[in-house]
């Protein structure tokens, strides 16, 4: 089994069990593909929309691709949630469940709208975990991190894993953080610095600009991983797009992460986007 099948299988597990997709049937579970058939795949499929929205210039290939992935899982998990009624008997998980108690009434805004919180979080703690693990095996710093995951013996897994692996997770986010950029359109005359900005300019931000710079000044804590999230959602006068996942997403890599060196055997491939993975016995 290669890395990246483990990590296409936990999001698509983790995704069924919080929001009911994928189904199985309307949506299956699988990685990113170009080719077009019936079964939008989870979590490829939301990897194309994403690309497309987030990129300032996606170019004509990624938005045919992404408007057609996005048009094609959009139809899938309506039909599903049609499918769902409103009883107590429907498969949506914790959050499709408040969901759908929320927007129940309107199915095509419960459709975007869980289409959209699964967007937030697939593509990105997606690419973050295999640009993480890039670079672990690039360094390569990978095995020297899991000897010593595996040799200590503490039995509180989340302090291990916060202990041995978050100071390096988000040394590596810094330094490949995910998104890279951020775009908006301007709707009024102002000012950046001495730029003059006009209705309908886009501006793009280099997120992973300022991630390095806090790298570099040795600001490796929580504040500069913010900035990948687009601000701390927890501070009363947060940023409009501060996202509300940030422990979400944390707890997902760091798990992720710690489920990897702790009970997998990593072998080096011919490519270095990918490992080769088996069980280790007795763990």
């Amino acid at each position: 089994m290669e890395a990246r099948d483990i990590v296409d299988g936990v999001l698509a597990g983790l995704s069924a069990e919080w929001f009911g997709v994928p189904d199985g049937e309307y949506v299956v579970g699988g990685g990113w593909h170009w080719r077009a058939d019936d079964h939008p795949t989870c979590p490829g499929h939301f990897h194309s929309p994403s690309r497309y929205m987030f990129q300032p210039n996606p170019g004509p290939e990624a938005a045919r691709i992404g408007e057609q992935h996005g048009q094609a899982t959009n139809a899938a998990v309506c039909r599903f949630l049609h499918t769902q009624g409103n009883n107590s008997a429907r498969r949506l998980g914790k959050i499709g469940n408040a969901l759908f108690e929320a927007f129940s009434k309107d199915i095509d805004l419960l459709t975007s709208t869980l289409i959209g919180v699964m967007m937030g979080f697939l593509p990105t703690v997606d690419g973050n975990i295999r640009g993480a693990l890039y670079e672990w095996v690039s360094n390569p710093s990978l095995w020297d991190y899991q000897l010593e995951y595996l040799a200590d013996d503490a039995k509180d897994s989340l302090e291990k894993a916060s202990r041995i692996l978050m100071r390096r997770l988000t040394k590596t986010l810094l330094l490949r953080s995910v998104p890279e950029l951020a775009w908006r359109t301007a709707l009024v005359r102002h000012s950046l610095g001495v730029v003059e900005v006009n209705p309908g300019d886009r501006i793009v931000v280099s997120i992973v600009s300022a991630t390095q710079e806090c790298l570099m000044k040795d600001e490796v804590d929580a504040d500069g991983l913010y900035f990948i999230f687009g601000g701390n959602r927890s501070e009363k006068d947060h940023p409009t797009h501060a996202c509300p996942g940030y422990e979400m997403a944390i707890g997902v890599m760091l798990g992720m992460l710690a489920g990897l060196l702790g009970s997998t055997r990593l072998r080096p491939t011919m490519s270095p986007l990918q490992l080769a993975v088996s069980t280790l016995l007795g763990r």
